[in-house]
């Protein structure tokens, strides 16, 4: 298994040799975080608004727990979640 490892010039490589910028990092953490918000999005409208199944715990979990954290993470990450999307 590889480790990630920081250098002096604060990037994260791993130890086969892969060098991450942390900008890099930052961007692709920020880009999946986005595309889960938006699935989950999706998902949770296809539910309310089109009666497709979703478990109720599901959709609770989804409006409730898992797109406000994504939220707050997304802004952290300096992204947003424009309506938009």
């Amino acid at each position: 298994m590889n480790k990630l490892v920081k250098t002096e010039n604060e990037h994260l490589y791993a130890s086969g040799g892969l060098i991450i910028p942390h900008e890099v990092a930052d961007g692709i953490t920020l880009a999946t975080l986005q595309d889960q918000h938006k699935y989950l999005k999706e998902e949770l409208r296809a539910h309310l608004e089109d009666g497709a199944y979703l478990h109720k715990e599901d959709a609770y979990n989804s409006q409730f727990k898992l797109l406000p954290a994504l939220e707050l993470l997304i802004a952290y990450f300096g992204g947003d979640t424009d309506p938009r999307e």
